[in-house]
C-alpha cells in the first residue's frame, strides 16, 4: 500500500476555507458537508540541467488523468486511515513517466521563453506511489449540488484544471463503492 501524506488542515478550517472561495467576485459558499478525499498521486524527481546547474525538481502527477503540480514533500505514513476514500490508480508508472516528461518539459518551455533560459530535462530519478489529501466540500448551487475542493495540507483551493480530475476520481470511488457494497 502507498503511504499518505498527512493532512494538515483540520475539518474546521477545511470548512472555513471552503464556504470563501477566492477572488473578489465569489460569493460565499454554504458547505452543506465536507469529507476528506485521497487522491491516488505520483511523486516523481526529474533531473533537470541549465548551463549551469543541474537540480532534481519533484512533481506530483495525479493517477486519474496525469495533471502536473509542483511538489514539497512533507509527512508522510505507511498505512492510511481507517475507511479512507479513494479512487484506484488509473494510469500506471510507465503512463506517469511519459505524462511527467511531457507536461514538465511544456512548462520548462514556458518559463525557458519568458525568462530566456534554456532547460533539458536529462532523466526521471524516482517514482513513487502516494495518496495526497483533499478536503471536499459540497453545496447546492442553482438546484443541484456541486463540490469545492481544497489541499488539506496547504488549504489551497484546486482550480479548474483539476476540477476533471475530482470529477473522475469521485466517479471511480462511487463505482468502486457500489460493488463493495451492500447486494
Amino acid at each position: 500500500m502507498p503511504n499518505c501524506i498527512v493532512a494538515k488542515i483540520s475539518p474546521g478550517r477545511a470548512r472555513h476555507i471552503l464556504n470563501s472561495p477566492p477572488g473578489l467576485l465569489k460569493k460565499k459558499k454554504n458547505i452543506e458537508k465536507i469529507e476528506m478525499f485521497y487522491l491516488p498521486s505520483y511523486i516523481v524527481d526529474v533531473q533537470v540541467r541549465t548551463k549551469k546547474v543541474v537540480r532534481i525538481q519533484s512533481l506530483c502527477i495525479d493517477a486519474v488523468l496525469g495533471s502536473f503540480a509542483f511538489f514539497q514533500l512533507s509527512e508522510s505514513v505507511p498505512s492510511p486511515p481507517p475507511k479512507f476514500a479513494t479512487c484506484p490508480f488509473v494510469l500506471s508508472e510507465t503512463d506517469i513517466h511519459s505524462k511527467a516528461i511531457d507536461e514538465y518539459r511544456r512548462h520548462l518551455l514556458h518559463i525557458g521563453l519568458k525568462m530566456r533560459y534554456q532547460f533539458q530535462i536529462e532523466k526521471i530519478v524516482s517514482c513513487h506511489p502516494i495518496y495526497y489529501p483533499f478536503w471536499i466540500g459540497y453545496f447546492h448551487r442553482k438546484g443541484s449540488i456541486d463540490f469545492d475542493v481544497i489541499d488539506a495540507v496547504g488549504g489551497e483551493h484546486q482550480g479548474a484544471a483539476m476540477r476533471p480530475v475530482f470529477m473522475q476520481a469521485l466517479l471511480h470511488e462511487q463505482h468502486r463503492a457500489g460493488k463493495n457494497g451492500p447486494a
